[in-house]
């Protein structure tokens, strides 16, 4: 394959797949952000409280955990859970699987 063909191949799959970490500068150096979708503010509140009351939960302290702070700890876990779920790259595994098979083909040649 040749070279310029490669490169227009290689920037359009990174174009299409790599959209979850977003490069950025700072003084201190570069840094990757990512952003996770929310529907709202009040949805990112009941986040952040369920991350809270999941990491009260997971210290095990039964002094630490109250009924009327946490009335659900399943669904507080469910929903942390779920949000994790948004943070797995799926995009950006796909664009090493199509880097690595166009690496094989290009061994190939």
């Amino acid at each position: 394959m040749k070279k310029k063909k490669l490169l227009k191949k290689l920037n359009a799959l990174h174009q299409s797949n790599l959209h979850f970490l977003q490069p950025k500068e700072s003084r201190m150096g570069k840094y990757y952000e990512i952003a996770i979708p929310m529907d709202s503010h009040l949805e990112l509140m009941f986040l952040i409280c369920n991350l809270l009351k999941v990491c009260i939960l997971a210290m095990g302290e039964p002094e630490l955990i109250n009924d009327r702070q946490i009335p659900q700890p399943e669904h507080n876990v469910k929903e942390v859970l779920r949000h994790i779920l948004h943070l797995i790259p799926l995009e950006e595994l796909q664009f090493v699987d199509e880097v690595s098979e166009l690496l094989k083909s290009i061994k190939q040649e």
